[in-house]
């Protein structure tokens, strides 16, 4: 605790002298009023203003206390990149392929508890928003951008593959694709690929404005391609689209903050209430009646915490099954049972906070073999998610001990071979992108400012600010998209002429 007008304190060494050499008087002292008036000289409170003043003295030094303030954010951004071919216009998925993919890339910026990056694909891929956890920001560019500027028309998988991975670091990237026409992809070893299947497999036709597609006068039909989803780390379809948020491997930056809290209200509260004490007997009364119920407060006291701590448990339980878990952990957290530290160390995890989380459940213990196996098959996960296999295959053994559950069986021989990997290489923030020679000589050309990287016309909105947040104020009031810069579709649209399957 500390004072913002320490100077104020230096009152105390007079008022401390002068109550210890008129304490005497302090006990005598009375009303001034003349003795015909006074019926009995009760008890008088005087010796009390010493403490009276010192109360007063410390409330105008204000006292303080720093509080720390944790906040967390996402070093390891979420790749989010979307389909935008021709092929994505088919209708076998309603109203379109296109349309809800979009839908479901709003849910999911919406929901992802970190960083996220969008990016659009047809022959060429384009970044069209960096990463940001600015959630508005994504959705608006989401709904801004036009198809009918774009002049490329066919799938190239690959070269999408091959960008992201040109950024040093393992990665997330989430495909909304149908697969395009490749028989075969080389998956770079730094991405960890999730490829919804935005596609049917038996596949629609292409709407176009004359009618429906036709090449070398047959109508196309486009299906799903299964080679993505053989190189793909977790496929998934129009329904489990969300479980993404559960397999993603986040890496989390912590950093901490102190948050002034004032405390000057509690000595000048006590100073009202003992004026009133001393001047008054308002609290007589009171005061005798409160010896006679001090145990009953006590048993009244002890009841209302452990009401407190059932709901605040419930709280807990409803945000963890919302998915909340920022939310379930802190209030998981403020209770010191074996279910609530569990609870916490699950919130965690789901966090991606695998490290906390361990430590918590090695610091649990329980009686019930099956409440053990749980815990340590939960210690089992947290290790597998940080590499660490030997200890993770360690504790699932020790949890087959306690309950000999399938899953625990099936994660034992997942580990069987595995060793332990090599720490993360450093986050995203800290990298650069690694240049082609091919992007080095376009970079050299006059206006070749717009590489994927320099011509996001998001790129300085993301950084959040005054101007961002009016910016998305009037946005949201008007309702209404307002077209990207034209200088963002060059990238996209290059080679289009030489394109031999434009769907």
């Amino acid at each position: 605790m500390s004072f913002v007008y320490p100077w104020w304190l230096a009152a105390l060494i007079p008022l401390f002298l002068w109550a210890t050499l008129d304490k005497e008087r302090l006990k005598q002292a009375s009303l001034p009023l003349p003795s015909k008036l006074i019926i009995q000289n009760a008890a008088t409170k005087y010796h009390l203003l010493p403490w009276l003043l010192a109360l007063l003295i410390i409330a105008l030094a204000r006292p303080v206390i720093q509080k720390p303030h944790t906040t967390t954010t996402s070093i390891r951004p979420l790749f989010i990149a979307l389909d935008v071919s021709a092929s994505m216009r088919a209708r076998d998925i309603e109203p379109s392929r296109l349309e809800w993919a979009k839908e479901a890339i709003a849910k999911l910026v919406q929901r992802a508890p970190l960083k996220t990056s969008l990016l659009v694909f047809t022959s060429n891929p384009l970044l069209i928003v960096p990463p940001t956890e600015d959630k508005e920001m994504a959705l608006w560019a989401l709904r801004s951008f036009d198809t009918s500027n774009i002049l490329t028309r066919s799938t190239d998988i690959q070269k999408l593959l091959d960008f992201v991975a040109s950024f040093e670091g393992k990665k997330e990237l989430v495909i909304f694709s149908d697969g395009g026409n490749a028989q075969s992809f080389r998956k770079p070893k730094n991405l960890r690929i999730h490829f919804v299947h935005t596609a049917t497999a038996s596949g629609a036709l292409i709407p176009t404005k004359d009618g429906y597609l036709k090449q070398e006068g047959k109508l196309v039909v486009t299906r799903l391609n299964e080679a993505l989803a053989k190189i793909a780390d977790f496929n998934y379809n129009t329904d489990n689209f969300l479980q993404i948020l559960n397999n993603i491997e986040a890496k989390w930056s912590t950093s901490y903050k102190k948050e002034r809290q004032e405390l000057y209200w509690i000595p000048l509260l006590l100073t009202i209430l003992l004026s009133l004490y001393i001047f008054t007997t308002l609290f007589d009364p009171f005061l005798k009646r409160l010896r006679r119920f001090v145990p009953l407060l006590l048993i009244a006291i002890t009841l209302h915490a452990s009401i407190l701590d059932e709901i605040t448990m419930e709280r807990a339980y409803k945000a963890y099954e919302a998915h909340k878990y920022h939310k379930s952990a802190k209030l998981f957290g403020k209770l010191p049972y074996l279910q609530a530290k569990y609870g916490e160390a699950l919130s965690l995890m789901h966090l991606g906070k695998y490290d906390q989380a361990a430590k918590i459940l090695a610091a649990l213990k329980a009686n019930d073999p099956k409440t053990q196996a749980h815990i340590l098959y939960a210690r089992g996960l947290c290790y597998e998610k940080m590499r660490n296999y030997e200890k993770a295959r360690e504790l699932f053994i020790q949890a087959a001990q306690f309950d000999s559950d399938e899953k625990i069986l099936r994660h034992i021989q997942k580990l069987a071979f595995k060793k332990n990997e090599k720490k993360p290489v450093p986050p995203f923030a800290k990298q650069k992108r690694i240049l082609q020679k091919s992007d080095k000589k376009g970079n050299r050309k006059k206006g070749a400012g717009g590489s994927n990287m320099q011509s996001a016309a998001l790129a300085s909105n993301s950084q959040g600010g005054k101007k961002s947040s009016k910016k998305q104020e009037v946005l949201a009031k008007k309702g209404s998209q307002m077209p990207l810069s034209s200088e963002l579709y060059q990238t996209i649209n290059k080679g289009y002429i030489h394109e031999s399957t434009p769907w």
